[in-house]
């Protein structure tokens, strides 16, 4: 072997050496490819009806609906459940009778509620002697109640169009908290 031929070798040795210790960084380097999240509708109840091709579903007696999207969970307990589902996505939910829901953010409660999946919004519909009722459980724990309570789930807000009561716990600052000691 000539001395050219072992600095050309040479160089090609550290040419990929270079190159694949650059593909080794980069691949460190690029995001890791998330998981698909997982998805599961249970469905419990006395009676079960679904319509796979209208994308009906009717629930009837002791209805337990519990859905999972990723680490997401949101529980719905009533009498009576009626839902339209698209492409296996669950799109609108009518609940009826002792509807109780539960999220790791909220809880609530009513005799009615609304739910739309595609607009991430919770309307809880109450009445004269049973007014709905919401509490949210991630500081600070809102507790709101009154006919209607419209839950806007991406927003984190709540509106009662027709009034209601709403209890808002509040931090006293240093002056408060001196003038409560007197």
């Amino acid at each position: 072997m000539t001395i050219r031929t072992g600095v050309a070798l040479l160089l090609l040795i550290l040419a990929l050496s270079l190159c694949l210790s650059n593909a080794l960084a980069a691949e460190e380097d690029a995001p890791a490819k998330k998981k698909p999240a997982k998805a599961m509708l249970t469905l419990k109840a006395k009676s079960i009806m679904f319509d796979r091709r209208k994308g009906d579903l009717k629930l009837e007696k002791e209805v337990h609906v519990t859905r999972l999207i990723g680490d997401q969970v949101l529980e719905l307990f009533c009498d009576k459940m009626t839902a339209k589902m698209k492409d296996g996505k669950m799109q609108i939910v009518h609940a009826t009778g002792n509807v109780k829901l539960l999220t790791p953010e909220v809880r609530a409660s009513a005799p009615r509620a609304d739910l739309d999946f595609t607009k991430n919004v919770i309307t809880l519909l109450g009445t004269k002697d049973k007014p709905a009722t919401m509490t949210t459980l991630t500081p600070p724990e809102i507790t709101s109640t009154g006919p209607t309570i419209i839950f806007y789930a991406d927003d984190e807000r709540i509106e009662m169009p027709d009034g209601g009561d709403t209890t808002v716990p509040l931090e006293l600052g240093d002056r408060e908290k001196k003038k409560g000691k007197e």
